[in-house]
């Protein structure tokens, strides 16, 4: 039989790395480039802009040009050159926008008809529909409506009856029977 099959233990050791060639980092990883973290109007302007387009924070850090995500926070906590107000703003300008994706996702007619992609569409729009309700609940959560049916006519019958019931043990008290 003509296999190159070598039983488990018998086949040779593959030969040791060569020891100057550079690894990176150690973690068997290239070094990354360093990610800007100083605050500049631009990065803020774009940052902004990409939020209110509908996209999350965490998809813009992904970029290279991009600050890492907890710097990002970091100028909206602490108001960096007003940068929280910005931020706000641009954040409930997003709901809006993913209420349009909601649209667009249920309109969508094109690629095929069948469960995975109706139920990967439902997906999508629930996804969407349970963040907008929190991240706007005023606008686009749900709507609870307390109803108070009371019957205010039964109401005052009750009253007249009960002031009926009293004026006659009055006038019972009054007028003892003999």
């Amino acid at each position: 039989m003509g296999t190159d099959l070598v039983p488990y233990g018998s086949a040779p050791l593959p030969a040791p790395r060569e020891p100057d060639r550079p690894r990176g980092n150690g973690k068997g990883k290239r070094p990354k480039k360093p990610r800007p973290t100083k605050y500049t109007e631009e990065l803020a302007e774009e940052i902004c802009r990409r939020i209110a387009a509908g996209e999350s924070v965490c998809n813009i850090c992904k970029d290279a040009h991009m600050p890492d995500e907890s710097a990002i926070r970091q100028w909206a906590y602490k108001n960096f050159h007003g940068f929280t107000r910005r931020f706000d703003d641009a954040t409930a300008m997003r709901a809006d926008a993913l209420f349009d994706q909601l649209i667009a996702i249920a309109d969508d007619t094109s690629g095929d008809i069948d469960y995975a992609s109706v139920y990967q569409r439902k997906l999508k729009i629930d996804t969407r529909k349970w963040m907008l309700s929190k991240m706007r609940p005023q606008r686009y959560g749900e709507r609870i409506q307390h109803e108070r049916t009371t019957n205010q006519t039964l109401t005052v019958r009750v009253v007249k009856e009960l002031r009926t019931i009293k004026q006659q043990r009055l006038a019972d008290d009054r007028n003892p029977a003999p």
